[in-house]
């Protein structure tokens, strides 16, 4: 069996469950039935317990109904559910979860009836008529085998049902199991193909259809469709060839946007609308026009307190987040207030043991060691990588990004012996759960060649560069802040090897990226741009002027240099 990415997992996971939340709290008075897929009796349980929640607090009746195994009836199951809840037979929102499908026998031994199973796919073919009088959204939990039942054996029903979304917890090892729950064996990741996610053709098509009804800007359909545009594109950003991965992060951005202004412009206030400002300031992000991103996470941080209240862990989430952008603009002052904001609501909530306790801690202890304050840093980390190996499988991938930041912070205060054996530890966890090919590998080993450069290893520095070099530019671009880093670094190698043509190069090259993505006043801009002045400085000085280049930036560096103006 392949390896599991956990990564990719959790983001298939992740956007399974957003697009969820969106289709079910889009639907309202007309026949909504989704189909959702696991396996895994513990995560489907997690799953529905937090989207009721969720729900719940933005104003939507959450009730569970319960397939009888003697008589698997989907429109009995819903019936007996709005009945037990008083609300929403006054007519209030709600949203019905159906369980109890995992449970059905496939097979009768020995006797000639219909198995439970095929009574359910029974009723599910026949019963469309009769589920038209419930206006709530329906969600039918089931297992991958039956869905393939379903599909083969329910055709009417398979052709009216509306979305399907599929959930896949990580392999177990050693793992015990809650008493009374079967866990059934786990699944293959569904391929391209069994994706049920319509295509970008057929949504631009759905869009281009509803734009043209009636009353199209008051369509809370139309605002679902460009929600679930955006996040198409968004994930197409992560998977196809580089020299497309602006434009789909474009188009992510403006259909989001559409949806975005939807919600503004009506003043409504729910889940899907933060959901929708999380996911724009997440694109700014990564392109790097971060007063943008910070201008949607500070509108999600207000609506998430409306929804939610101030001590909220979504709310908590989406300050830390604001910190990242702040440290990374290198306000390192607001980034210190975000994070320790964070971090108190987290504590108030979930106490002082907890994965997100711990990535607090890890942020912290990032911003510090920025600013140099490696003793501050250490301790964080230090509890930060506590708290992560007893809440968490031991070979976690995120358990190797505080060991490799306390590698680092070692390596600043020339404890070398413990920082190579910090890094080594952090690069077998993540070769392990992430491979060779992947950027986070690159941050270790990146790390690890300063190690050598620090001690004056430069040929083994030099390759280790080089090869985070080739990772980087393969899986982020040519034109990203961690290739800059690559590059600051190699051309510091160069510099204190006099190769001054290469320093000179690498430089120029570092710079023209910082200064196109981060700009020219932000911190790391400034680090290379007095890396490269000390360099052309040094050149000149020892006579070799006439060994650089031609390039603009250096000849009016060294006629500054010559006027003593540097």
């Amino acid at each position: 069996m392949a390896t599991v990415d956990l990564a990719q997992l959790e983001a298939r996971n992740t956007d399974a469950y957003d697009d969820l939340m969106v289709s079910v709290s889009a639907s309202e008075g007309v026949l909504s039935l989704f189909l959702a897929v696991c396996d895994d009796a513990v995560l489907r349980e997690q799953l529905i317990q937090r989207y009721e929640a969720e729900l719940a607090a933005a104003g939507i009746v959450p009730c569970r109904g319960q397939l009888k195994p003697s008589e698997p009836s989907l429109r009995q199951a819903v019936t007996a559910a709005i009945a037990q809840e008083p609300r929403l037979q006054q007519g209030e929102r709600g949203v019905i979860t159906v369980l109890g499908a995992d449970a059905l026998l496939p097979l009768v031994l020995g006797q000639a009836e219909r198995s439970q199973q095929d009574k359910f796919l029974g009723y599910l073919q026949w019963t469309r008529e009769a589920m038209q009088a419930f206006k709530q959204p329906i969600v039918l939990w089931v297992t991958s085998r039956l869905l393939r039942e379903v599909g083969r054996k329910a055709p009417d029903f398979w052709s009216w049902r509306k979305d399907v979304f599929r959930f896949q917890a990580p392999p177990r090892s050693g793992v015990l199991q809650p008493q009374g729950i079967e866990l059934l064996p786990q699944c293959e990741a569904p391929t391209e193909e069994d994706d049920d996610e319509l295509p970008i053709e057929e949504l631009l098509k759905l869009v281009e259809e509803r734009e043209q009804q009636e009353n199209a800007q008051d369509d809370p359909i139309l605002a679902t469709l460009y929600y679930r545009l955006g996040n198409v594109y968004k994930r197409q950003a992560s998977s196809i060839s580089k020299t497309k991965y602006k434009e789909s992060i474009k188009q992510a951005i403006f259909w989001l946007n559409k949806a975005a202004h939807f919600y503004q412009k009506r003043r409504i206030v729910d889940i899907i609308f933060a959901k929708t400002l999380s996911k724009l300031a997440r694109l700014h992000f990564l392109i790097g026009q971060y007063s943008e991103a910070e201008s949607f996470l500070l509108k999600r941080i207000k609506i998430g307190i409306m929804l939610f209240g101030e001590h909220h862990l979504e709310v908590a989430k989406s300050i830390n987040n604001l910190g990242l952008i702040y440290k990374t603009q290198g306000r390192y002052l607001e980034a210190e207030q975000a994070y320790f904001e964070s971090l108190e609501i987290r504590k108030a909530i979930v106490g002082e043991e907890h994965p997100d306790i711990a990535e607090s801690l890890n942020n912290l202890a990032k911003l510090y060691y920025t600013q140099e304050e490696y003793s501050k840093a250490e301790p964080l980390l230090l509890e930060a990588i506590k708290i992560w190996k007893n809440t968490l499988e031991e070979e976690h991938d995120i358990i190797a990004l505080s060991i490799n930041n306390l590698a680092k912070n070692y390596c600043a205060q020339g404890k070398y012996s413990q920082s190579e054996s910090l890094f080594k530890e952090a690069l077998r966890i993540r070769q392990t759960s992430l491979g060779e090919m992947h950027p986070d590998t690159a941050t270790i080993l990146n790390g690890i060649a300063n190690l050598y450069y620090l001690q004056e290893k430069f040929d083994d520095a030099e390759s280790l560069f080089f090869r985070t070099l080739t990772i980087r530019e393969h899986a982020l671009g040519n034109l990203h802040p961690d290739v800059a880093t690559t590059l600051n670094d190699l051309a510091n190698l160069y510099q204190s090897q006099r190769q001054y043509h290469k320093a000179e190069s690498s430089y120029l090259q570092s710079l023209e990226i910082r200064e196109k993505v981060l700009g020219k006043k932000h911190p790391e801009t400034q680090i290379t741009k007095m890396g490269f002045q000390q360099c052309i400085k040094k050149v000149y000085q020892a006579g070799l002027a006439h060994t650089l280049s031609d390039h603009p930036l250096t000849k009016s560096l060294l006629q500054q240099i010559r006027d003593n103006e540097i």
